[in-house]
């Protein structure tokens, strides 16, 4: 745990990347590779729970090459947050050759749904070999990253447990059920209307053409 001052802290802080209902990600000023994850005090459930799942996963050994690396959590006289990678092109000072939304990457005609269908498989056969659980599982944290020619997916965001009693991070076999019923949801409901989206980028492009 690291402590700084709210003054202090507030000289580390670059451009406001994204912000929800109780958490806002800052971009690092010293190093663009980076950012931070803060939340009041008073409103950070999601913040504790996020940072206790990572220290959790930390001290268990368990590595997903689909989450960004986290570099552990700060305290401020307001403030509570961790510190992790942040998925950014190099030209904005990440490191990473490209970077999409996963439903961006879908609509995208000029991308190749057999290695997308591919790179799905794959995220979901390591989240399950891992037990990696994430309480907000959606396409929004779900990004599509190049490094050369090498293509895979990551989840940004959302990781952790929002169970009172944790069975599903504690027991694999439940983990297992839980990930399988998102999975199924997630296929169901948000990737049905990806592959619509893709189909009218498709036919928008041929009727202009």
């Amino acid at each position: 745990m690291r402590f700084y001052s709210d003054s202090d802290f507030q000289n580390l802080l670059g451009e406001k990347i994204g912000s929800g209902t109780e958490k806002i990600c800052y971009l690092s000023k010293i190093n663009p590779c980076r950012c931070f994850k803060v939340g009041l005090k008073g409103n950070c459930s999601q913040i504790k729970r996020e940072v206790d799942y990572f220290n959790w996963l930390k001290k268990k050994g368990i590595r997903a090459s689909f989450l960004p690396e986290y570099y552990g959590e700060f305290e401020t006289e307001t403030y509570v947050g961790y510190e992790q990678e942040c998925v950014l092109e190099k030209k904005r000072g990440g490191g990473y050759d490209s970077v999409e939304l996963l439903w961006d990457a879908i609509a995208n005609p000029n991308n190749s749904m057999e290695e997308i269908e591919k790179e799905l498989i794959d995220l979901k056969r390591e989240q399950m070999e891992a037990n990696v659980i994430c309480g907000d599982f959606h396409g929004g944290n779900i990004y599509r990253v190049r490094q050369g020619n090498i293509f895979k997916l990551m989840i940004i965001d959302g990781v952790g447990v929002p169970e009172f009693i944790p069975i599903s991070k504690m027991f694999r076999f439940f983990g297992k059920r839980k990930i399988e019923r998102q999975w199924k949801k997630f296929e169901e409901r948000r990737l049905k209307g990806y592959y619509q989206a893709r189909y009218n980028s498709i036919a928008k492009k041929a009727t202009n053409e």
